[in-house]
Formats: structure tokens, sequence, C-alpha cells
């Protein structure tokens, strides 16, 4: 039989889980969409399509979309 703090100690850990669990699961979406984003960018500057609409577009920022057209 537990202790009421190991019971505690175990929700705690339980909680702490799940809770990481869902930022990770958040933080894999962000990198995905990020990831998204760039490949559309690299897409269109190589169909020449100029930096301004490439950021507006993507939602990336300018100077972002520059570093991924000089890396190209």
């Amino acid at each position: 039989m537990m202790t009421i703090a190991e019971q505690l100690e175990k929700q705690g850990i339980k909680k702490g889980k799940k809770e990481g669990k869902k930022e990770g699961i958040k933080e894999g979406k962000r990198e995905g969409k990020r990831e998204e984003q760039v490949t559309i960018a690299k897409n269109m500057l190589k169909n020449d399509i100029c930096i301004e609409t490439v950021s507006k577009i993507t939602m990336l920022e300018v100077k972002t979309v520059k570093k991924i057209k000089d890396l190209c």
C-alpha cells in the first residue's frame, strides 16, 4: 500500500508526463509548419517570385526569405 505522499508523487509524475507530451506535440506542429513554409518559399524563389511576395504568402520575415534565397 502506498502512502499519501507516494500517491501524490505518482499523480504529479503522471501529470508532468502528460503536460510534457502535449508540449512536445505543440512543438512538433510548430516545427512542421515552419519546414513547410521554408519549402514553399524555396519553390517560389526557384520560380523567380520576388522576395516580398514570398514573404507575404509564406508569412516568413523578409530577412528570413533572403537567407533562404542565399542558400538556394
